[in-house]
């Protein structure tokens, strides 16, 4: 915004319970649904068509998964190897960091017992859910992409995401 010349307003808050004093032009996510079980994704959409002015843009890029696009097992088996990888290349750098390696295992293992992902279930779920919602589709691209993983067992993985720009009508 500086380099334009715009003035950008930024609000840390839930989004559930956000109620802005004015409608916004402009509403940008990456990966805000993995934050929220499929169940409450209407209301986070709701919540966006409120706070954006008729007309307003919304950009949005999530992660996808489609039933049996998981590869390497379960969730679960997925959850411990990654966990494992992280565990290994911070005992490798526990020392440059200021840690000794058990505390810094110790808050690894913290962090990814606590974390929980709820990727999309398709594809087409955030198109269905931001039409459903009052917003018209202008630009959709599918940002599916091989990539390094560490918890994979080639260690590449198919990163599925998908991108949208929609408005409000």
């Amino acid at each position: 915004g500086r380099r334009h010349g715009l003035e950008i307003a930024t609000t840390q808050s839930d989004i559930l319970d956000y109620a802005p004093t004015e409608a916004t032009d402009v509403l940008c996510t990456h990966h805000l649904f993995n934050y929220f079980p499929p169940a409450s994704r209407p209301a986070v959409v709701a919540r966006w068509w409120d706070m954006l002015r008729p007309g307003g843009t919304l950009i949005v890029v999530n992660r996808f998964r489609t039933l049996g696009s998981a590869s390497g097992g379960s969730n679960e088996s997925r959850r411990s190897r990654f966990t494992e990888a992280e565990v290994i290349a911070a005992q490798q750098r526990a020392k440059s960091l200021g840690l000794q390696s058990d505390e810094f295992e110790a808050m690894i293992r913290n962090y990814r017992s606590r974390i929980r992902a709820h990727c999309l279930e398709s594809e087409s779920e955030l198109q269905t859910l931001l039409e459903n919602g009052g917003f018209a589709i202008e630009s959709y691209v599918n940002l599916t992409q091989k990539r390094t993983v560490m918890e994979s067992p080639n260690n590449e993985e198919t990163a599925q995401a998908v991108g949208v720009v929609a408005r409000r009508i």
